[in-house]
Formats: C-alpha cells, sequence, structure tokens
C-alpha cells in the first residue's frame, strides 16, 4: 500500500449528532475533526451534499457522488424492501460496548442513479494503484469490490443498480448471539437485508439524510468468514 490512506467524506446533515456521536463506536475525532476508524481509513463530516471518496495526502484524487437533498421522515430505507426506524444511539452504543464490538468492515453503496459506469470503474482503478483490490465473482446485477488491508479489515464498495439511494454502514463483529441481537433490536429498530440472514442484522442510525446509514451487527454464532478468506475463495485482484 506505500502508506497509502484513505477518506470517506459523509454527508451527515444529521441536526442532532455529529461524527464523533453518530460513529462513536468506531473511535474518538481527532483535532483535525476525522474519525480514525481503520489504520488507513477516517471518515469526515461533509461541507456539501455530496458524498466523496479521496487519498490522504497531497496527491488526492476525489471522487464526488452527489446525494438529494429531499424532505424524509426518520425511517430510512437502507436496501429495496427494508425500511427501518432508528434505534435510539445511547442503547446502541452500549450494547457494542457491552458485546465488544470490533470493526469487520466499513461499506459504501453507491446508487447507479448518482455514479455513472464510466466514473465508478474510473474510481476502482484508481483505488488498485495504491491498494489490494479484488472484485468478488458473484452472479449478481451489483457490482461488489473490496479494499483490503494490511490488519484484514476491508472497505466494502458496491456498484447499486437496484436502490435509488447511496448508503454507508459499518459491520460490527460481537460476541452477542443471533437471538440476543434480533431481541435487543427488533423490527423496526432491526432487520435483515434479503440474503443477510446468516450473517449480520442491520440497525438504522438517526441521521436525517437522504444518505442512510446504518450498521450491519455480526452476531457470534454467524457465519461471517475473514476478508482475506473471503477474496481468496471468490475474489480476483483488479490490476494496478
Amino acid at each position: 500500500m506505500n502508506g497509502a490512506s484513505l477518506s470517506l467524506e459523509l454527508p451527515l446533515r444529521t441536526g442532532t449528532a455529529g461524527l464523533g456521536e453518530l460513529f462513536a463506536f468506531l473511535g474518538p475525532v481527532d483535532d483535525s475533526g476525522a474519525l480514525r476508524c481503520l489504520d488507513a481509513l477516517s471518515l469526515r463530516s461533509g461541507a456539501s451534499n455530496d458524498f466523496c471518496i479521496g487519498f490522504a495526502g497531497p496527491d488526492a484524487i476525489l471522487t464526488r457522488v452527489p446525494i438529494p437533498d429531499e424532505a424524509g421522515g426518520m425511517d430510512l430505507e437502507i436496501a429495496p424492501g427494508l425500511t427501518l426506524i432508528p434505534a435510539p444511539l445511547a442503547g446502541l452504543h452500549a450494547f457494542l460496548r457491552g458485546h465488544d464490538a470490533r470493526v469487520d468492515h466499513l461499506g459504501v453503496n453507491l446508487s447507479h442513479l448518482a455514479l455513472s459506469q464510466r466514473n465508478w470503474t474510473v474510481l476502482i482503478e484508481n483505488l488498485a494503484r495504491r491498494f489490494a483490490v479484488y472484485r468478488l465473482q458473484l452472479e449478481a446485477d451489483n457490482e461488489i469490490v473490496i479494499v483490503l488491508f494490511e490488519d484484514g479489515a476491508a472497505l466494502e464498495l458496491v456498484y447499486d443498480r437496484a436502490s435509488c439511494r447511496s448508503s454507508f454502514h459499518a459491520c460490527l463483529a460481537v460476541t452477542a448471539e443471533r437471538a440476543e441481537v434480533e431481541r435487543v433490536f427488533a423490527f423496526p429498530s432491526g432487520g435483515y437485508k434479503v440474503g443477510d440472514e446468516a450473517f449480520f442484522r442491520s440497525v438504522a442510525l438517526p441521521v436525517a439524510s437522504c444518505f442512510p446509514c446504518y450498521v450491519d451487527i455480526a452476531f457470534a454464532d454467524g457465519k461471517m468468514m475473514p476478508w482475506r478468506a473471503i477474496v481468496k475463495a471468490m475474489g480476483k485482484r483488479i490490476a494496478g
């Protein structure tokens, strides 16, 4: 990776909670206003309605994805067919602290309505020049690309051809088993995206924006594999 570092800028527009409060489970915000959640990746709260991804440092290459500024309630459609009402932050944070939550990966779904296929391809090519980047070989409409960091954590980027909205999530592995996660985060504060039932349960964060943010809670008795095993089994390295 040659010391490269990524920065994600989120258009949060929460009105009630800032970056540090929303994502307290990922770490503290530093003096520069960034939240360093992985060794090679940090989050920032954006000043515009765009989601941005770039390389930290003087050679930054930035991709901007416009997020529509639409009025809406507190219910969030985090995936087609799954709309949740955010869980109280205090209770979510207490649960994660009490069950030794650790970051498995961060993920961004980029809607095809906001990002062209060409710009998506350019983004992935730029990432592959600096990081270990894999395209998952899956029979699916969406394209899934994994940026694998040296510590085994990952950034999942999805070119989403199904959803009209882009979104951000953090996947956290916990010591609680599935039954307890379902009990604490019963619908409508928690639910399963199609295909995720064996791995993690989604819980929405209170973000007053058309850029939904949520947590995927990977329960201890689930079937999550380490990312190195995943990309070995079903990934193809993208040449940089």
